[in-house]
């Protein structure tokens, strides 16, 4: 009987966390976050020039296909500081073979916003996609500043192949 009042004993007092215990976890847990929102934010930050990047490749690929279904002009146009970008569409050849163009209407013309902490340059403030699928060769960089002068970057091109898009990621320094 005495084995079985021990091992009963042992049940009753093992039954459960101590508050030094339960303590310790919420501390552990406490460096484990203060250590990662930091990396956290510097994470977003790069996801959101990708995004950026991403939405500008997808909106070019698909400017080109519509300029080759519906056989027109088609470009895509950042305004004067590169803060907002769209399609337009050749409506007319207007005098002298003037091409006029116009937003196109519907969710591919609606005006697209760039992050605030996020750079955008270019050569031109548009590219031009032609109904046999060529496409003017120009370059984006798509950057934000990391820290001390250097730069996350992504670069948009359509120089190096003819009709293709590529997007490449860069290190760079400001």
């Amino acid at each position: 009987m005495n084995g079985k009042n021990q091992k009963q004993k042992e049940r009753e007092s093992s039954g459960g966390f101590t508050f030094v215990e339960i303590l310790l976890v919420v501390v552990l847990l406490g460096v484990v976050a203060g250590l990662s929102i930091p990396h956290f934010s510097q994470s977003y930050k790069t996801l959101q020039v990708q995004n950026i990047a991403n939405n500008i490749v997808y909106l070019m690929r698909y400017a080109q296909s519509r300029a080759i279904i519906k056989n027109t002009t088609v470009r895509l146009v950042f305004d004067g500081p590169f803060e907002r970008y769209w399609l337009e569409q050749a409506q007319e050849i207007g005098q002298g073979d003037e091409i006029s163009f116009a937003r196109i209407e519907g969710r591919w013309g609606r005006r697209f916003s760039v992050s605030q902490e996020v750079e955008v340059s270019m050569q031109d403030s548009f590219i031009k996609f032609y109904p046999d699928g060529k496409i003017d060769k120009n370059e984006a960089s798509i950057c934000r500043d990391v820290s001390q002068g250097k730069q996350d970057c992504v670069m948009i091109t359509t120089k190096w192949q003819p009709g293709y898009i590529h997007l490449v990621k860069q290190q760079g320094e400001g």
